[in-house]
């Protein structure tokens, strides 16, 4: 059994918001907008619960129709693109669920997995190709792929135990970072560094109600608390930014392509986008 520990997290210090952004033309097709994923070119994912369907939009803000993703998506909750564009969503259903996986821009499921998955909230995929799901209850479960050349799916590998409940999850590097609802932000060895047993962390409680997360790159998470803002954080460091938010956070993602924030909107349909340089909102997709 490893035990990592980590230093709390400080106070937090707000940054103010500049301009409002201006709307997205046209037709709205997010109906209750759930979690967010980027790829690495820089196109939106979004798991849209209220048509039960991923869908794609383009760095400039436009939907790629053709691009929708409806087969097997059953109540989607989240969604990752792994460093190969795969895509996987993670399916919510009473006491049980699913992981869907769609080959890049192919619309073909190739893979599904139900082995261990319980009302699955978050999704994360590492430069490993793991497939990390955050369940319902207090555990994450961890899936590798089959070595080259192998058959099948992935595979359950792990599963690790964590004071919750829990509502996101971000892996990147060696760091697993995990939101609870009642302990904040949570963070934890990644999985090339545990061998067996219980994932035992300290946690950081300045996020009363830390919700999704989302990996910044260069050891930065940005986590999106219930409350109603988005912080910038990292293992042992005080938070660097600060952004508030006129409702409460369902999804979060990272462009790092073009320095964006995305933010979804469940209740009003909208997702706002910020600037990750300058924490300006500077689009609202609706």
């Amino acid at each position: 059994m490893i035990v990592r520990n980590f230093v709390r997290i400080s106070a937090i210090t707000v940054v103010c918001l500049g301009l409002a952004a201006t709307s997205f033309a046209g037709t709205n097709p997010l109906i209750e907008p759930n979690g967010l994923a980027v790829d690495a070119s820089g196109n939106l994912y979004v798991a849209n619960t209220g048509t039960n369907s991923i869908l794609k939009f383009n760095s400039n803000y436009v939907q790629q129709t053709g691009s929708t993703i409806t087969k097997s998506i059953t109540h989607p909750t989240a969604v990752s693109v792994d460093p190969l564009g795969n895509i996987w969503v993670a399916n919510w259903a009473t006491n049980g669920g699913s992981i869907t996986e769609y080959q890049g821009t192919k619309q073909d499921m190739t893979g599904t997995i139900t082995e261990g998955v319980d009302e699955p909230l978050a999704i994360a995929t590492d430069g490993m190709g793991d497939v990390w799901v955050q369940n319902s209850a207090s555990y994450v479960d961890v899936y590798s792929q089959p070595a080259l050349g192998a058959s099948g799916g992935p595979s359950l590998q792990q599963s690790f135990n964590v004071t919750g409940p829990l509502n996101g999850i971000a892996v990147q590097e060696n760091t697993v970072a995990l939101g609870s609802a009642g302990l904040g932000v949570v963070f934890g060895p990644a999985l090339s560094t545990i061998i067996t047993g219980t994932l035992n962390v300290t946690y950081t409680d300045e996020f009363s109600t830390g919700n999704q997360l989302a990996a910044g790159g260069k050891g930065k998470f940005y986590v999106a608390d219930i409350g109603g803002s988005v912080a910038i954080i990292a293992p042992g460091a005080n938070p660097v930014a600060f952004i508030t938010l006129t409702f409460t956070p369902a999804g979060i993602a990272v462009d790092k392509v073009n320095d964006r924030l995305y933010v979804s909107n469940f209740s009003d349909n909208y997702i706002q986008v910020y600037s990750t340089t300058t924490a300006q909102l500077i689009e609202t997709i609706n």
